[in-house]
């Protein structure tokens, strides 16, 4: 099994995250000792999990690599609890923040690193095939490199200057997509139809949106009338929206500006003419290189 039968893993942090990790991390071979949590009964649900762990408090917190899965704001106060002798490497679990949330540790002489997944976390998630965004020196960098492949991810490395741009793009990826769901579901519903049947409707031709994108790339998967040069369809939805739900105008002249740049950047043909009459936002269209 290599170094994990030798490693220890302790948790500060009882919620969703360590929910998932601690026993992905327990079945890929590690021995997962330690597990605390403000709220005690969080922690001991989770340990009742994990053959061979104990509920500790913060500061009693033993094992070679702790993690911290407490929420961004907490993960410095999380740290300061943490002993010099009852650790050699402290890992926070954030996608944005950077290690100087852990300088404190680092001043204590331990090795500190980040060990992001790649993903959003609810009762039914999963591990394989996840990226893990991760930033460490040696030889902490090969430590989690390992646990990666041992819980069936994807390493990679992320700059410490690029994190915060690195986890906008996951929030896009499911938090934001979530809300443009919700959009697409609210529209549907200002039409006088079936909230049950338009949960059902948005997303069918969601996942049938990605499925493309997955199977054929982006210009397969680039529909409707934007990309037609269709102006009449687009003038109409845009009244539409104006009048049912104006909460929602900036939101989709943004969106369709953003899907014309596309349209352009794939040399999509029927977006290549002015919408500026379609359109009050100034935002400018520019093209990638």
């Amino acid at each position: 099994m290599g170094m994990n039968k030798e490693l220890s893993i302790g948790f500060i942090g009882a919620g969703r995250l360590a929910g998932v990790l601690a026993p992905v991390l327990f079945k890929s071979g590690y021995g997962v000792s330690s597990i605390a949590s403000r709220s005690r009964d969080s922690a001991s649900v989770l340990s009742k999990k994990i053959p061979g762990s104990h509920v500790s408090a913060v500061e009693d917190t033993c094992a070679d690599l702790i993690f911290i899965t407490t929420t961004d704001s907490a993960i410095t106060d999380a740290a300061l609890n943490v002993h010099s002798d009852n650790a050699k490497y402290v890992v926070h679990c954030s996608g944005a923040s950077s290690l100087e949330k852990l300088a404190i540790v680092k001043e204590k002489g331990l090795m500190v690193g980040s060990w992001h997944p790649y993903q959003t976390f609810n009762k039914s998630t999963a591990l394989e095939g996840v990226t893990f965004g991760i930033e460490a020196e040696s030889p902490l960098k090969e430590i989690l490199y390992e646990m990666t492949l041992r819980v069936n991810g994807i390493p990679l490395e992320i700059p410490s200057e690029m994190r915060a741009l690195y986890h906008a793009s996951s929030v896009m990826s499911c938090g934001y997509l979530a809300t443009l769901f919700h959009s697409a579901w609210q529209t549907w519903i200002s039409a006088g139809l079936s909230k049950e049947r338009g949960l059902d409707a948005v997303l069918k031709i969601m996942r049938s949106t990605l499925d493309a994108i997955e199977e054929h790339g982006f210009p397969d998967a680039v529909t409707g009338p934007i990309v037609r040069g269709d102006k009449e369809t687009v003038n109409a939805q845009l009244g539409s929206i104006r009048k049912y739900q104006p909460s929602l105008v900036g939101f989709y002249e943004q969106i369709s500006l953003l899907s014309i740049k596309m349209a352009q950047d794939y040399g999509i043909a029927g977006v290549e003419q002015d919408w500026a009459d379609v359109f009050a936002t100034n935002l400018r269209i520019e093209k990638c290189d």
